[in-house]
């Protein structure tokens, strides 16, 4: 295979076809790049310089390329890069060498890699030896025969056949019909063309001036007989006067009769009292009858059943007997004394350590608390008293605003 590449391109085809009967898979290839103009060199892949031996990577492997689609070509895929060799050698082709290392299969093939500077540098030396490759003697003949070329090409050209615009308008309307040809087409044919006012007086066929008069024939054949027929409809309508007169004879004329008999409010108000129930129907609610309808304040005494009002009656006489449950200053204060001793005293030692005791002993603290509550309700002074109660026995002393409890036991 023959590959024309340039020295710095990166993608030049490297691969071949391993055949016999078709493609030959599962084998194993390498490749060699010759110098083309010393073979006794081949490259090194490690530095990408041709020698003659000393080879770190003398050959790159080469995978097949697809074995179910192209069973037994084999290649680098991507091509290989010709700008990776260091010292690119002056020769103007490489020679690579395909060979079967293992797989069952042997042998050899060999590919071109020509540099297609050297090809172009060929095609432009004028001392290039064969034919076609002198560039600068083919411009050189090219300007030698162009005067001769004007002068036939202008030659032909004043030979042509002389013709004037009559002579090519009779020619076109010979074929294509009388025209105008041999200028630009007026607007009364452009008209004619399109069917829109064409000439010679009366409209032509399917054009849209004959569409026009025949609308207006038609138009002016019917417009006696409708307005004949719309002047006597106007005529024969009924009068201001008929439509108001109750002796009018048809159905919905008497106008004025339908208005005087309508009900009055009186007759609404007699109406929806007797569906709805009475009430003022013919002018605005007042607002009491607002208020009656919402239940806020209805009227006749005791609040209406379900009304705001009665809610509002029950929640006053449930509280009234509150007032009763006083608690005076002196109260307040001995009974924030005594809880006070009471949380003091409920330390680590006296906390009972089963609940039942502790209810017990809760139990007779309000029992304790209430009688404390009987005998200080209304003396100001007490002497010292002995109380038991709670668990304990207490001397309770009273001076005035003053309260001193005392544990005894």
């Amino acid at each position: 295979m023959i590959v024309l590449a340039s020295r710095t391109q990166t993608d030049v085809p490297i691969s071949t076809l391993v055949t016999r009967d078709g493609g030959i898979v599962g084998l194993t290839l390498v490749v060699r790049i010759f110098n083309g103009a010393n073979l006794s060199q081949f490259l090194d892949f490690n530095d990408g310089v041709f020698k003659a031996g000393g080879h770190v990577t003398p050959t790159l492997a080469l995978p097949a390329i697809d074995a179910v689609n192209a069973p037994g070509v084999y290649g680098l895929v991507g091509g290989f890069n010709l700008s990776a060799i260091t010292v690119p050698p002056a020769a103007a082709s490489l020679l690579v060498r395909y060979t079967i290392t293992a797989g069952g299969e042997s042998g050899d093939d060999v590919g071109v890699i020509v540099f297609s500077e050297v090809v172009r540098d060929a095609i432009l030396n004028d001392a290039t030896p064969f034919a076609g490759a002198d560039v600068a003697a083919i411009l050189a003949d090219t300007a030698a025969m162009q005067p001769t070329v004007a002068t036939n090409l202008d030659a032909t050209v004043s030979s042509r056949s002389s013709h004037t615009p009559a002579d090519v308008d009779t020619t076109l309307s010979g074929t294509h019909g009388a025209g105008a040809w041999d200028g630009v087409a007026t607007p009364q044919q452009i008209r004619d063309a399109m069917k829109l006012a064409p000439t010679g007086g009366a409209p032509a066929a399917g054009s849209i001036d004959l569409a026009l008069d025949n609308i207006e024939a038609d138009t002016a054949a019917i417009e006696p007989t409708v307005a004949t027929n719309l002047d006597a409809l106007v005529s024969s309508r009924a009068t201001q006067a008929q439509i108001l007169s109750d002796a009018t004879p048809f159905a919905g004329a008497n106008v004025d009769a339908a208005i005087t008999s309508r009900p009055t409010s009186a007759q609404i108000d007699t109406t929806l009292s007797g569906a709805h129930g009475a009430g003022a129907w013919d002018g605005v609610a007042t607002a009491q009858q607002i208020r009656d309808a919402m239940k806020l304040a209805p009227t006749a005494g005791a609040p209406a059943v379900g009304s705001v009002d009665e809610a509002l009656d029950e929640i006053a006489a449930d509280t009234a007997s509150l007032d009763d449950v006083k608690i005076t200053t002196a109260r307040a204060a001995a009974l924030d004394e005594i809880t006070a001793a009471r949380l003091a005293e409920l330390d680590a030692a006296n906390l009972p350590a089963d609940v039942d005791t502790l209810v017990g002993r809760t139990t007779e603290l309000v029992a304790a608390l209430a009688f404390f509550g009987a005998t200080l309700g209304t003396p100001t002074v007490h002497t010292p008293t002995t109380v038991t109660a709670g668990g304990f026995t207490w001397s309770v002393a009273v001076v005035g605003s003053t309260i001193t409890i005392t544990r005894l036991t």
